[in-house]
């Protein structure tokens, strides 16, 4: 049974980029928040300031384009000029109309623009201060921080519906180039027709598609303990002792933490 377009959106998204998805991919996540995961949607329930944890906000110097396909699941298979005018302004667009071709379901077209990595620069004193807070009873178990956003002004996300799903949209260049290079490449693009998808959003303006979360982790660490000599010279076996535990770590979808539910 396919998974759902969210769920393979998000594993696709950490998957090549080592980060969160927001889902949708238009909702807003910031540094410092504090709550759960549903599912695959973050939910707010408190922030670091009031728990009474500070922490230093940094951010990148420039910002980037970037993005990326499915492997071997999108690609381009028509082009054309494109019309006058697609790119926005007046006189005559210099362009490529390239239609893609979806070859699978739930198969993802990603690519932000202007995006800037915002993070918190003290996470070993917010990790102290969080462990502390855990320590006296204070932090659940569930909880998670975000400790990183991508803050990007413009965010495209395709996820086909079924095999053939199509994509149109025009690139300035002026030689064709492939689905991935579209999506990671630095030329301007402007959105044309979807056909077939199952999800897909083209946002325009301040957007926070990509961010990082930590979860307090706990565990028990085995140990085991050499065999020893007892009384009258007897070997004793040897056994495991267990030691708790707790630490501050990335969130992941499949390690446990949250609420997978």
């Amino acid at each position: 049974m396919a998974k759902p377009a969210y769920e393979q959106y998000t594993e696709e998204v950490h998957h090549e980029l080592g980060k969160l998805g927001t889902w949708l991919p238009s909702a807003r996540v910031r540094l410092g928040d504090v709550g759960v995961m549903q599912g695959r949607e973050f939910e707010r329930n408190s922030t670091l300031a009031d728990l009474d944890v500070a922490f230093m906000p940094a951010a990148d110097d420039i910002s980037s384009t970037f993005g990326f396909v499915s492997d071997g699941a999108v690609e381009v298979i028509a082009s054309a000029k494109a019309e006058a005018g697609v790119f926005g302004g007046t006189g005559t667009a210099t362009g490529i109309s390239a239609q893609m071709s979806f070859t699978r379901a739930n198969a993802v077209f990603f690519r932000v623009e202007g995006a800037v990595v915002h993070r918190i620069d003290d996470l070993d004193a917010v990790k102290e201060a969080v462990l502390a807070l855990d320590s006296r009873g204070k932090w659940r178990r569930e909880w998670l921080v975000v400790t990183q956003v991508v803050v990007a002004q413009r965010c495209l996300v395709m996820v086909s519906g079924s095999e053939g799903a199509r994509a149109e949209v025009a690139v300035r260049v002026g030689v064709l180039p492939s689905a991935a290079e579209i999506a990671s490449g630095g030329a301007q693009v402007a959105g044309g027709i979807r056909q077939g998808m199952a999800f897909d959003d083209d946002i325009v303006g301040e957007c926070t598609p990509l961010y990082q979360a930590f979860r307090v982790a706990r565990g028990v660490v085995r140990q085991s303990r050499p065999q020893r000599v007892g009384p009258e010279g007897r070997l004793l076996p040897g056994a495991d002792a267990g030691e708790d535990y707790t630490d501050f770590v990335p969130y992941a979808y499949d390690d446990g933490g949250g609420s997978e539910s």
